[in-house]
């Protein structure tokens, strides 16, 4: 094995007589201590919780037992991400278990985890989870998909900012405000593919105190944040007029402001709710 690959490993095996097994992930990374898109997860994905197709008796009584929280009351399409209770459920596999439980991506994660009947969601991200595995082994990563990123299908963001592609009805819970700038981040698109991090990041300090670039050169994208959001404006504007990188495409980062879902009738302190979804999950 060469440097790059052993520095980008993630797991290495060496014999006694010096072979090299290792295992690299040549997908771009943030920084060299990142591992795969391990922030992207955020801070939940330290918390995993049970596998949902091989440990899935576990996963349901872990579902139950948490089915009170508060966080039950938001959208299922955001609960669905959260790895705490959905273990490898990532942006594709949400919008294809949704689709085939028919159940709306904007609707309470406590009624969509109630449901009853062959929808039922709990089975369906067992189902989705296994079909996912099927089809990877043969090579067909996502061409078995019926909604993620079809033209037909309707799409929204959500309160991460990441897009939910879904079919038939959104759903009553609101989404998140969408803030489109001004402020102190921006993003630029199509880099040429021969401009290095530093050059970059010196035509960007012409326009104020650069305080963090984040470059993902194969992806010809970044992330730049100033120190103020004039500072931000002015390189927005003068790169938008100047010939120093016209195909470049530079705008402010999209925010998320979460709207507050109000809970018109409050779960039950009981336990009827609790038993409810034990019940509809047995069916599975």
């Amino acid at each position: 094995a060469d440097d790059f690959s052993l520095r980008h490993a993630h797991v290495i095996f060496e014999r006694a007589d010096g072979l090299v097994l290792a295992f690299t992930d040549g997908r771009p990374k943030t920084t060299e201590q990142a591992v795969w898109n391990f922030g992207l997860w955020g801070p939940d994905r330290t918390e995993s919780g049970h596998d949902p197709l091989w440990q899935h008796e576990e996963y349901r009584q872990y579902l139950h037992d948490h089915i009170l929280e508060p966080l039950f009351d938001r959208p299922i399409c955001e609960v669905l991400l959260d790895q705490r209770y959905f273990n490898g459920v990532g942006n594709y596999l949400r919008a294809e278990m949704l689709w085939a439980a028919k159940i709306p991506p904007f609707s309470r994660a406590r009624d969509a985890l109630q449901s009853t009947g062959d929808a039922l969601l709990v089975h369906m991200v067992r189902k989705i989870l296994a079909e996912a595995v099927r089809q990877h082994r043969r090579g067909n990563a996502k061409g078995w998909l019926n909604v993620y990123r079809k033209g037909y299908s309707s799409k929204e963001i959500d309160a991460f900012g990441r897009t939910i592609f879904y079919r038939g009805a959104r759903g009553d819970l609101p989404g998140p405000e969408i803030l489109t700038g001004p402020w102190e981040v921006l993003t630029l698109s199509a880099i040429p593919s021969m401009l290095s991090k530093d050059t970059l990041h010196k035509l960007l300090s012409h326009f104020g105190e650069v305080v963090r670039l984040t470059y993902l050169s194969r992806k010809q994208f970044a992330f730049v944040r100033y120190r103020t959001a004039d500072e931000a404006q002015a390189a927005k504007d003068q790169l938008g007029q100047s010939s120093l990188l016209p195909q470049v495409k530079i705008g402010f980062k999209r925010r998320i402001r979460q709207q507050r879902v109000k809970n018109e009738q409050p779960c039950s302190t009981d336990d009827n709710v609790s038993e409810q979804f034990v019940c509809t999950a047995a069916h599975m």
